[in-house]
């Protein structure tokens, strides 16, 4: 499986929300830290983990503080394409007093120059 390349600017698709994903770090247990930046939006961290066995990220992106009817939950596989990495996955949007959110999908490219 490839590994989770990390400190780079990955081409983000949130549903059509174009913008970035950085993923800071990987601490020993496969906990990862980073951000998001998309359009019109402010720099938002995220927090999670990372599977190198299954290629699987998992992270969280708290929209609003600490407002957990504010929250995107976002699950992932990494797959080595022709020109770089790929992030493929679905995301569960949080928006206002409910436990229903609805699932959105997403993507991140990583363009590896040789």
């Amino acid at each position: 499986m490839a590994s989770l390349p990390i400190g780079r600017d990955w081409k983000m698709n949130v549903n059509s929300y174009y913008g970035s994903l950085f993923i800071d770090t990987i601490d020993v247990h496969n906990n990862i830290t980073g951000r998001t930046r998309l359009v019109n939006e402010q720099e938002i961290k995220i927090f999670g983990a990372w599977d190198e066995a299954t290629g699987k990220l998992s992270f969280i992106r708290q929209v609003a503080g600490n407002d957990v009817n504010q929250m995107q939950s976002f699950t992932g596989f990494l797959f080595n394409d022709g020109d770089g990495k790929t992030l493929v996955g679905t995301a569960q949007v949080y928006k206002g007093n409910t436990i229903n959110g609805f699932n959105v999908g997403w993507y991140a490219h990583l363009q590896i120059i040789p």
